[in-house]
C-alpha cells in the first residue's frame, strides 16, 4: 500500500519518532537468530546484551521458564532430576530460548556491572520469584553453575566427549578430557598458578603448552620447579604425566564423562561458594540435540545414557535442557529420549505477533494518541483495502492496529497467506524470519512520513532469494519483474511492485 495522503500537522514528523528504537539506526541483533556458545567474548558479550535487552518474557517463552525452572526446584531434593525438551521450526527462537534461560539462571554480569536477570525488559514475577529460590538453593548447596553450547559444534563420532566439551569450556577449562583432568589436578594440587607462571617467564605460551602436553619441554621444568621432589629428572615427569593423563583415542566412556562433569561441578563449588562440599545447582543445555542425532541410532542411544548419567548421578544438583525441530513422540528415533525428557516445551508461531510488536513496532508512550489520530483520519480508506476478500479489515483489527502501525493488520493477514503458498513447510514463517521481515521494512521507512506504512510487496524483496532457491520463484517471472524497475522510474517501479514506489 502507498503512504496515505497527506501528514496530518502533528509534533511527530516522521515514523522513527514514533518508535521506541529507531530500527534504521539500531540493526537487529543477530538478524533474530541466536546462537548458543560456551566461551563468550567481548563481540558475543555485545550480542547477548542486546539480546537480553530484547527478549520478550510472554507467551510460549515465560512459559517455558516456568516449566523449565519450578520442574528444577519441585525435584532439588529429590535423588533425580527431569530432563527438559524444546521442540520448535527452524526460526521459532528455540535457541533464543535457551540462551536466555541460560543466562538467566546463571544471572550473567556484564563488565559494567550489569546482570542478565536486571536486563531483560520484564521478567514476569512468578519468573522472578523461581530465581530468588534458585540463588537461595545455591547459597544453601554449591552455588549456581551453567553450561550451555550447540552439539553441532563437536564429532558426530564422539557424543560423550562433545557433550563434556561444552561444559569444560563453560567452565573455563581446557575442552580436551586428559588435558582438562591435568588442569584440575594441579588446580587441586596448588600449582596451577605458579606452573602456568614458569611456562610463561620461560617464553612459552600456556595454552599451546597445554595442547602439546606430552612432549612439552616447558611443563615438565615448571613442574619441578614448583616441586623438586615430584620425580627425579624431567623425562620421569613426562613419563608419569603420559601415565596420569593419557591421550584418548576414541569417545570417553559413560563413567568417565560422569567423572569429569562431577570434577568440573565440585571445582564450580571449591571456587564459588561457601558450601565446597555440596554439588552446585546446575543447568546444562545442548541446543540442536535432533540434528546431532540425525539416523543415528548409535548417538540416539549415547544421548540418551548421558541424559540418564546428568539426571540420576548428581542427587537432583543437574537439569539438562535438550533442543529439536520436532517432539519427542513425532520421531521414531528419539522415543527412547521421551523417558528421560518428561518436561515438554513445545514452542510454535503464536507468539509471533507480540515479539515483533514489543521488539520493532513498540511505540514510545507520547506517540500513541498520533497514531490513533493518524489511523482515525484515514479510516476510510484503510478500510477499502481488499474489500470482500477472506482478509479484508474487521473490526477486530481495532484493537491491534495501533501497536502493529506502520504495519496494517489487513498487511500482516496477506504476508501471512502468501508465507502458507509459498512455504509449505513453514520453515520461513517463524519468529526469526518475521521479526527480521519487519525490522528491515520499517526501518527504510524510518524517515518517511507518519502516515507512510509498510508495502505488502516488501515481503517480495524479503524472499526473493529463498524463493529462487526453492524454485517457489520461476527465474523467468523474476526476471521479468527485476526488468520492468530497471529504469528507476516512479512508473516502472509500481509497475514492477517494488516496495521503492512507498513515499
Amino acid at each position: 500500500m502507498n503512504a496515505i495522503a497527506a501528514a496530518t500537522k502533528v509534533a511527530f514528523t516522521k515514523i522513527k519518532e514514533l518508535l521506541l528504537v529507531d530500527p534504521s539506526a539500531k540493526p537487529l541483533i543477530n538478524n533474530g537468530q541466536a546462537r548458543l556458545v560456551d566461551k563468550i567474548d567481548d563481540a558475543e558479550q555485545r550480542e547477548l546484551r542486546g539480546e537480553l535487552e530484547m527478549f520478550v518474557c510472554e507467551g510460549e517463552f515465560a512459559k517455558g521458564l516456568d516449566l523449565t525452572l519450578s520442574s528444577f526446584l519441585t525435584n532439588l531434593r529429590n535423588a533425580s532430576q527431569l530432563a527438559a525438551w524444546v521442540s520448535g521450526f527452524f526460526g521459532s527462537g528455540k535457541s533464543t530460548l535457551l540462551k536466555i534461560l541460560a543466562h538467566l539462571w546463571a544471572n550473567t554480569v556484564f563488565s559494567d556491572g550489569a546482570t542478565a536477570r536486571g536486563l531483560v525488559p520484564k521478567l514476569p514475577k512468578n519468573i522472578q520469584a523461581h530465581f530468588t529460590e534458585l540463588d537461595t538453593a545455591g547459597r544453601r548447596y554449591g552455588g549456581v553453575f551453567m553450561a550451555a553450547g550447540t552439539l553441532l559444534s563437536g564429532s558426530h563420532d564422539r557424543v560423550r566427549e562433545c557433550v563434556a566439551g561444552i561444559i569444560l569450556r563453560s567452565a573455563g577449562l581446557p575442552d580436551k578430557f586428559p588435558i582438562a583432568k591435568f588442569c584440575l589436578w594441579l588446580e587441586r594440587e596448588g600449582g596451577l598458578d605458579a606452573v602456568r607462571a614458569h611456562v610463561e617467564a620461560n617464553g612459552g605460551t600456556w595454552t599451546s603448552e597445554l595442547s602439546n602436553l606430552w612432549v612439552s619441554k616447558r611443563i615438565p621444568k615448571a613442574i619441578l620447579a614448583w616441586d623438586p621432589g615430584y620425580a627425579a629428572s624431567e623425562a620421569d615427569v613426562r613419563t608419569l604425566i603420559k601415565e596420569q593423563f593419557q591421550q584418548k583415542i576414541g569417545d570417553l566412556s559413560t563413567p568417565e564423562f560422569v567423572e569429569i562433569t562431577k570434577d568440573v561441578l565440585e571445582r564450580h563449588a571449591r571456587l564459588h561458594s561457601k558450601n565446597p562440599e555440596e554439588l552446585p545447582c546446575s543447568l546444562i543445555v545442548l541446543d540442536e540435540v535432533q540434528q546431532f542425532i540425525g539416523d543415528s541410532h548409535d548417538r540416539s542411544t549415547i544421548v540418551t545414557e548421558l541424559a540418564e548419567a546428568l539426571t540420576k548421578q548428581f542427587g537432583g544438583r543437574v537439569m539438562l535442557v535438550g533442543a529439536g525441530q520436532q517432539a519427542l513422540s513425532s520421531v521414531e528415533l528419539l522415543h527412547k529420549l521421551m523417558d528421560r525428557f518428561k518436561v515438554q516445551v513445545p514452542l510454535s508461531d503464536s507468539d509471533v505477533e507480540t515479539v515483533t510488536r514489543k521488539v520493532t513496532l513498540q511505540k514510545k508512550p507520547s506517540a500513541v494518541t498520533t497514531v490513533q489520530e493518524v489511523i482515525d483520519t484515514y479510516g476510510g480508506e484503510i478500510a477499502r483495502h481488499l474489500q470482500g476478500s477472506k482478509i479484508a479489515p474487521t473490526a477486530a483489527d481495532a484493537a491491534t492496529i495501533v501497536a502493529d502501525y506502520p504495519l496494517l493488520p489487513v498487511t500482516r493477514r496477506f504476508w501471512e497467506e502468501c508465507f502458507r503458498q509459498i512455504d509449505a513447510e513453514g520453515t520461513r514463517s517463524q519468529l526469526r524470519s518475521q521479526l527480521g521481515i519487519i525490522h528491515s521494512a520499517v526501518g527504510k521507512l524510518a524517515d518517511k512520513p507518519i502516515t507512510s506504512v509498510v508495502p505488502a510487496d516488501e515481503l517480495y524483496e524479503s524472499l526473493k532469494g529463498p524463493m529462487l532457491n526453492h524454485g517457489v520463484l520461476l527465474r523467468e517471472l523474476h526476471t521479468k519483474i527485476e526488468e520492468l524497475g530497471a529504469p528507476g522510474t516512479p512508473e516502472a517501479i509500481l509497475a514492477s511492485g517494488s516496495p521503492a514506489s512507498c513515499s
